[in-house]
């Protein structure tokens, strides 16, 4: 049982168990900068505590920080969320400007670079055919 990334006409679904997801979005979010990683974990906080995810002035400095889609990545439910070819295209975009290392992991970097490179591939996919991502 794990998170699988998966759209319309694509091949193969993206798999990564929800921890593994989470610690993606992590070293995205770590990538972005200290503010980031800070708004980001104090959203995923309120997220497993039922609080207010966001104040108004915090969602509107996380989002004026990237295109619009991209904080829907950072943000969506790994269980039935969904992104549309517009926000996959905002991640795509955000996502290769970003330096990530996974440095922290170790022998397991490798592994989430591979991750990383089939995410690219299925947000390009989603945006080019203008198709839905779909998260389960």
């Amino acid at each position: 049982m794990g998170l699988y990334l998966e759209a319309k006409g694509y091949a193969n679904s993206v798999e990564l168990g929800y921890t593994g997801f989470e610690i993606y979005r992590q070293e995205i979010a770590k990538a972005c900068g200290a503010s980031v990683l800070e708004l980001y974990f104090k959203w995923r906080e309120s997220c497993r505590s039922g609080g207010q995810k966001l104040n108004e002035t915090e969602l509107t400095i996380f989002n004026a920080l990237f295109p619009e889609g991209f904080g829907v990545f950072l943000r969506t439910s790994e269980c039935e969320g969904e992104m549309t070819p517009a926000e996959c295209r905002d991640t795509y975009k955000t996502l290769n400007t970003l330096t990530l290392t996974f440095d922290a992991l170790g022998d397991n970097a490798k592994n989430f670079l591979i991750y990383h490179k089939m995410v690219l591939e299925i947000m390009n996919h989603c945006a080019k055919r203008r198709v839905k991502l779909y998260f389960h």
